[in-house]
């Protein structure tokens, strides 16, 4: 009984670490269409905070969006200036 167990042990790992390579090499093949949702997803993410923060505190949501893409194309802007002077 061990040994049938043992092989759908190893059965079972076989399958996972070829579906692990399939799904890495698939991911691979079509990253120029995943690298620019998943960067949109963490924009998207990572402005959602001061945004709803900004919304907490009484601002209108217009405002809100308003003042966060405004601070983030600043802040964009003094890094690349940082960047640009090194």
């Amino acid at each position: 009984m061990n040994h049938v167990l043992a092989q759908s042990q190893v059965a079972r790992f076989m399958v996972i670490a070829i579906g692990s390579i399939a799904i890495v090499a698939a991911m691979r093949a079509i990253s120029p269409i995943l690298n620019p949702i998943f960067i949109a997803v963490l924009f998207v993410v990572l402005f959602d905070v001061p945004r709803s923060w900004l919304i907490k505190r009484g601002m209108s949501h217009g405002s809100a969006l308003a003042v966060t893409i405004v601070s983030a194309i600043l802040l964009t802007l003094f890094f690349l200036i940082i960047m640009g002077r090194t």
